[in-house]
This record gives structure tokens, sequence and C-alpha cells, in this order.
């Protein structure tokens, strides 16, 4: 046998041979990848040989190939094999696998072409991998001979996949950005610009590489908005770039102003005036005071979504719990500080409660009335009524106020006067005090108790407008009393004839002729039924001094029941409910007199409101 042809050769003499007894023969040793030329000579015990026979020929199978390196691609789930040609190969085959190759009909086959024969080394990619995987890689050549010997084991991790932002949160001079974890990254490199990212290596991007969370802070400047990718990388390389997400870092709101409550029934409405660059709000309150509160952790909340969204109802609170409040605006850029504080006092309508003065004892029961609106003034068919009760419009109590359950005591009143040494106790007409009304008090002498009486309290007392005595005595009727359209000495004290305008007998007294009679007078407060809105006395016993001056009639009058004060022709203050004194007509729901603000006499007195809505 030899490497080249034997066919014509008739001397063997240094030629290679083997002695074979037999038919058959294998030869060893031969150089892999190698073509060789066989004859064989037959010879005899005698020393004789034989011609040679026909020549034939083989090729041994390649040498194992050698892989030298198997390297992941950035990018893509790719890996490229680089490896030693064998002599003699026709053709290669690449197996791999996710685990060490220990049989190669277990792995994946991909049949490789040869490289030109002259070629020393070779290489060949990979394509459809996992990102993310540790690959096993071994090799075969083959010719015509057959497959060699598988080559060495070699292994790679393909490059994770792209990672997915999730968001990019701005902040105050900050942007938050996170995104989901990438299986087999061992980092993540964010790649940021103030335009559009084309391209990781474009002017202007900047890389922060090697973060090992999924979250990170980047610090910018409010106001410009930046755009973001992120890779993900392992031993295998860089990842692609994931989807492009953007935000714009801005400071935080300032802080809401002209916030104001609204007390009902276990709730408080809270408004606010809206805030530039607010995109929401969050409301906070508590049972106590919160003024000074920077830090709010553990403090009952409401958050507001939106910036046009600046009333908010809180239900579920305690009635006759004062309840502290205060709203800060927020925005991607952070919370504003707090607004100033405001309080009320939630409480169903009709809840009675008093209030301690600091001086000591109990202000005047007080009745938290509901709001609401109803028409002001008397239509024109209603018997006795005056012309300076008209036009009737509809009237809107918005805020929520509670009114005196009776007209202010002379036990109520008396603490005011003696707590005043330059104040004397009014007279009593030798009648009584106690709870009996307050009598021969002024306009004057009224709001000078209101006054006395916050500054005991803390809480804003004050007269009522007229819009608010009328709709409290009506408590949401529409006759001409609050108990219907007639009325009878078993509900109210009042000079009952309804006809004969000299004859004005008092209820308390029917045998008198003169409401001036000593035996005619005030009844103690409460004597008769309350109306629906718990109040007593709302027809008769004392005229009830409110804030407004007199003007004859309701034409361009207030609708929201606020007081009127300015285009009065006199000083005359206005006085509401008739007295013991009045005839029917004169005790009216609608029914009005005037008095000068510094009249007063033994029908003189007044109730007070506290305003529920500091």
């Amino acid at each position: 046998y030899s490497t080249t042809s034997l066919a014509s050769t008739t001397d063997f003499t240094g030629i290679s041979s083997v002695m074979v007894t037999g038919t058959s023969a294998t030869v060893t040793g031969l150089p892999n990848g190698t073509q060789h030329y066989f004859v064989v000579v037959a010879t005899t015990s005698a020393g004789g040989e034989s011609a040679a026979s026909t020549q034939a020929s083989a090729t041994t199978v390649p040498a194992a190939p050698t892989i030298r390196t198997a390297t992941a691609m950035s990018g893509n789930p790719w890996v490229t094999i680089s490896w030693t040609t064998a002599p003699g190969a026709t053709s290669y085959t690449l197996y791999y696998s996710t685990t060490p190759i220990s049989n190669l009909n277990a792995a994946t086959p991909v049949p490789v072409t040869a490289p030109p024969a002259t070629a020393m080394s070779a290489t060949v990619t990979v394509t459809g991998l996992t990102h993310g995987m540790r690959y096993y890689f071994k090799m075969v050549a083959s010719n015509n001979g057959g497959n060699s010997a598988a080559s060495n084991e070699v292994s790679a991790t393909t490059a994770p996949a792209a990672p997915t932002i999730r968001t990019a949160m701005a902040g105050n001079g900050q942007v938050t950005l996170s995104w989901a974890v990438v299986t087999s990254a061992t980092s993540y490199t964010v790649y940021y610009s103030t335009s559009p990212i084309t391209s990781l290596t474009a002017s202007g991007v900047t890389a922060v590489p090697n973060l090992t969370g999924t979250t990170t802070v980047i610090n910018l400047s409010n106001g410009t908005r930046v755009f973001f990718k992120v890779t993900a990388s392992n031993a295998g390389g860089e990842s692609a770039a994931s989807n492009q997400a953007r935000a714009t870092p801005q400071a935080p709101p300032s802080a809401p102003t002209n916030l104001s409550l609204t007390a009902g029934n276990a709730q408080v409405e809270a408004s606010w005036s809206a805030v530039t660059n607010a995109t929401g709000y969050t409301l906070y309150y508590s049972t106590s005071s919160l003024v000074g509160t920077t830090n709010f952790d553990g403090v009952s909340k409401v958050d507001v979504a939106g910036a046009s969204t600046t009333t908010v109802p809180v239900t579920g609170l305690t009635n006759g719990t004062t309840y502290y409040f205060r709203v800060a605006a927020t925005n991607v850029g952070g919370a504003s500080a707090a607004s100033t504080q405001a309080s009320t006092t939630p409480g169903a309508a009709g809840t009675v409660f008093r209030d301690t003065l600091s001086g000591g004892g109990q202000g005047p029961q007080m009745v938290a009335l509901p709001i609401g609106n109803f028409t002001m003034g008397s239509p024109s068919t209603e018997p006795g009524r005056f012309a300076n009760e008209g036009p009737t419009r509809t009237v809107t109590i918005g805020k929520r106020i509670a009114m005196g359950r009776y007209e202010v005591t002379f036990d109520d009143y008396d603490r005011f006067a003696d707590a005043d040494s330059r104040r004397s106790r009014p007279a009593d007409e030798g009648w009584g005090r106690g709870s009996r009304p307050v009598i021969n008090v002024s306009w004057n002498d009224a709001r000078a108790y209101a006054t006395w009486l916050s500054t005991q309290t803390g809480k804003t007392y004050r007269l009522p407008t007229e819009a608010e005595w009328e709709y409290a005595a009506r408590a949401g009727t529409t006759t001409a009393y609050s108990f219907g359209a007639t009325i009878t000495c078993s509900q109210a004290n009042y000079g009952r004839s309804a006809t004969v305008t000299s004859d004005r007998r008092p209820c308390n007294n029917p045998t008198s002729i003169t409401p001036d009679s000593n035996l005619a007078r005030t009844v103690a407060v409460g004597s008769f039924s309350a109306n629906a809105f718990g109040l007593y006395d709302m027809h008769g016993n004392v005229w009830e001094w409110v804030q407004d001056c007199y003007i004859s009639n309701y034409n361009n009058a207030p609708t929201d029941g606020r007081a009127r004060t300015t285009r009065c022709t006199v000083a005359n203050r206005v006085v509401r409910g008739g007295t013991w004194t009045r005839i029917p007509r004169l005790v009216r729901s609608a029914s009005r007199e005037w008095w000068s603000p510094t009249s007063f006499d033994e029908r003189f007195g007044f109730r007070l409101v506290q305003d529920l809505n500091p």
C-alpha cells in the first residue's frame, strides 16, 4: 500500500506491506484523512510470488477537529464557533446541547460545509438559540471514509434578551427607571439622551453601566424631556436595546390655598384652589391638629387623581368630633408643602350641642341645620302678607351652620353681662330670668354677646342673616307658619286676634286687652313644640335681631344666604318672628319688621348661629 498509485508498479521494493495469512487484513497506523492505494500479491511456501492484483484505494477518516473558541454574539442569541480544520475532511457536523454532550445522538446537529482544503481554520455561527442559555458544542469531521471522532467540548452562554422598561417615573430633578428582570443577566446598562435614541453609540447618548438592580435613579435637570433605553449583559455579551421610554423631571407644585370645609352628616367636603402644574392632590385629616406636621406617615389621607378635582368628600367620620385638614398638591416631581390647616366638626342635621366656655359653664344649645334651599318671602296669595316680603326668590343655604335651639336666655346672657364690669344685666320686667328669653337688648348688645361667646369658645358665633333666619323658621315648609297656614295659642306665644288689629290679647293672658298688661309677658323658651329643624319659638315670644339692615323689598337681594348690609337707606336693622304682643300676621315666617340698632324694650331678644365651617 502507498499514498501514490501502484497501478503500474512491478517492483514493490520499499513499498509498505503487510504479511497476511488469509484473505483479509486491517491496516492500521495510517494517517487520517489520506487516500491510500492497495494491491495484493499471493506468495507460496516455496517463495514464489504472483503478479500484483488490480489496484484498489480508500481514504482514512479525518482526524477529530479541534474547536478553538465558542463566542457568543451581543444582541442576538447566536454563538460563533472557530475550529482548526482536519486534513482530508470534506464536511463537518457541529453538535450542540444545553447540557454537556456525552452522546452525539442526544445533541442537535448542524451540518457545516467544509472550508477550502488549504484553510487551516474555519468558523460557523449557530443561530436560533435561546437568549441567556449556556450551550455546549462538539464537532465531527467527515469524508468519504466516514466520520472522525468528536472534537473537544466547548461552551458559551448566549447574550441575554433585551430588557423591557416598565416605568420611567419623573421626579424632582430625577427619573426613576425600572425594568423587568432578564434571565441570566449579570448587569445592566442604562442609556439616556435628550433626543430619541436610534443608536446606543450616537453622540449625546450617555451610558450608566454595571447596574445590578432593576431600578435606578438618574439625576437630571427639571423641565427637559429625556429618553431612555436599557441593555442587559452577561458573560455572553450585551443584549439588544430595550424599548424606549421617556420622562420629564419636574419640580413639585406649590402648596394649595383656600382650603375650605363643609361639614355634613358623618362627613366633610373639602375644597381648595387648583394649583398650576399639579397632577393630583393628597388630602390629610386627623382628630389632632396638623399644624407643624411635615411627616404625614400614618395620617389618614385621601389621594385625589387629576389636576381639576379640587373638591373631595371625606366620609365615615364621627359626628361631633372636630377634624383637622391639610392638603398637598402632587406631580411627577413630588408633593408640595401642605396647605394651611382648616378644621370643622361633622354632625347630622338636628344634632344638638353646647360649647364649653373658657370662663366656666356652657354656651347656648345649638342645632346643626341641613344644607338646602328655599323660597324666601311670601306669595301674593298668602293672607296677611306685606309688600316688603317680595318678590319671592330661591335662596341656597350652602354652608353648614348651627342655630340656637332656643332664643338666648337670661341664664345665657347674664354670664356675659357679669363678665363685663362696664355692662349691667338687662331688666327682666319682673317676669323672672333663668330660662326666659333675654329682653331689653339692642342689636348692638346682641352682637357684643356673639363676640364674647366666640372668644369664650373659640368658635364663630354671630347673628343670623335674614335669609338664614327664615330658612330655619320655615324648616322646609312653604306655608305662613312652620306648622301650617294658621296658628293657635297652643303653638306659640303671640297676640292672638287675627282680625281686629286693636285686639291684641296675648295668648298667655286671654283676658287682657292690652299687650302692656303686667300679666302678659314672655314665656320660658321651649314652652311650645319645635319645628322640623328642632328649633323652638321661631314664631312669637320675642323679636329676634338679624344681621341685615332694612330694605323695603327683595329686589336684587342675594340668593346665597348672605346678609344685606349695604345699599341701606336707613340704619335700621331687621327683627324677625314677631313677639308676644304681635297679631298672627306679624309672626308669620315671612313677616319683617325693623328698628334702630340701639332700640331695646321688653319685646326684643335674639338667637345666634355658629359657623360650622371655619
